[in-house]
């Protein structure tokens, strides 16, 4: 009887020995099962902390990216509605510039020309008969024929620069004053 209580002595100790390393193994586990997840829930936890931080920063640029459009939409609009201003303004010269034109040719038209009269470059017809008189009247007389007509073209010329007028208007002065050379 001894082999036989030695033996279930034996037996008990083994299924003994056998529970506590199942329920180590299964203790182990568990415990492992808890440190993951609360190492997941930590890494969760700091990945939404990330996501709402990086979400916040898109929120505040999205706002300022909106603040300075709306800021350049509106210096635009100012400078839109200036150059419009400017354009209106410019229009309103150039059709009043025109008028004054067509009333300029309306009168040298109609035959009422003076002496008096005033170019486009704002000097009086009177300026320029007396500079190309003085230019003549500098010319030497000993100087043949075509001498003196290249003489006379350089000085036609010459007053036209200087007065800024155009070949056609200085001889429609000269043939206004009378002037035959």
């Amino acid at each position: 009887m001894k082999k036989i209580f030695i033996g279930f002595l034996l037996i008990v100790a083994l299924i003994a020995v056998s529970y506590y390393n199942a329920n180590r193994t299964d203790i182990r586990t568990k415990q492992r099962y808890q440190d993951g997840y609360a190492k997941g829930t930590s890494e969760a936890a700091i990945q939404k902390a990330r996501a709402d931080s990086i979400q916040s920063a898109m929120n505040q640029t999205r706002v300022q990216f909106e603040d300075s459009l709306k800021i350049l939409a509106l210096t635009n609009s100012t400078v839109i509605d200036s150059l419009t201003q400017t354009i209106a303004a410019k229009d309103k010269e150039l059709v009043k510039q025109a008028e004054r034109r067509k009333l300029a040719s309306r009168k040298t038209d109609t035959g009422s020309k003076s002496k008096n009269a005033v170019t486009k470059s704002g000097v009086s017809h009177a300026q320029i008969l007396e500079y190309y008189r003085k230019k003549l009247g500098e010319l030497p007389t000993d100087l043949s024929p075509y001498e003196r007509s290249l003489a006379l073209s350089e000085i036609r010329d010459q007053t036209s620069r200087k007065f800024s007028i155009s070949a056609q208007d200085f001889q429609k002065i000269r043939e206004d004053s009378n002037l035959t050379e």
